[in-house]
């Protein structure tokens, strides 16, 4: 009886260790199940991340090739005639370009989130994205200083404009003197001859 009892209880516990080691078995399994789901997951959303970011990055591309042409045709408008559309086109462009600032620093974030998670096959698409955003900066700061050299032209024309007004003003202040002027000195002229005759 003992030695039954003594059997049963080494049956029961080889049974639950069995039933340990069978459960920690499935534990591990669904653990690695787990993760390469989760892996699966994570590639999915870079993958997603990284379309969208070559879709907005590609988006501001296009804008600022525009804007780059209209601001290289702004800066060949410098007659006198021209340089009020060419100051006004590049004052627009630098607005807009305030604008993006918020798209610009969307696609910092956007690079730098997914560099974080990413390997060597993304770096030319992050390189790509960089380069877009210096872009970005560098316009602006050339539209910037088209708007300044602009109204410095501008101002000097008008000063320039304003010195002919003066000096016309005063060509004709002289002139109307000497309309003036003339009845009078006739008329002494007359006085003298009239006066020697007499």
């Amino acid at each position: 009886m003992d030695r039954e009892g003594g059997a049963l209880a080494q049956w029961e516990g080889e049974g639950e260790g069995e039933a340990l080691r069978t459960r920690g078995g499935l534990q591990m399994v669904a653990a690695g199940a787990g993760a390469d789901e989760s892996g699966r997951r994570c590639r999915g959303d870079q993958r997603c991340r990284g379309d969208q970011l070559q879709r907005d990055a590609t988006h501001l591309e296009e804008q600022l090739q525009q804007w780059r042409e209209e601001l290289s045709h702004a800066e060949r408008r410098n007659s006198r005639a021209q340089a009020v559309e060419g100051w006004t086109v590049a004052k627009n462009l630098l607005e807009l370009l305030h604008e993006s600032d918020s798209m610009a620093e969307e696609l910092k974030e956007q690079r730098d989130a997914l560099s974080l998670c990413t390997g060597r096959d993304t770096q030319p698409q992050l390189e790509r994205v960089s380069a877009i955003i210096k872009q970005h900066n560098s316009l602006r700061v050339r539209a910037s200083r088209e708007c300044q050299s602009k109204q410095k032209l501008l101002e000097q024309r008008f000063l320039s404009s304003l010195r002919d007004l003066q000096q016309w003003l005063v060509n004709a202040r002289i002139s109307t003197a000497k309309c003036f002027d003339a009845p009078q000195r006739l008329q002494e002229a007359s006085s003298t001859v009239y006066g020697g005759y007499r």
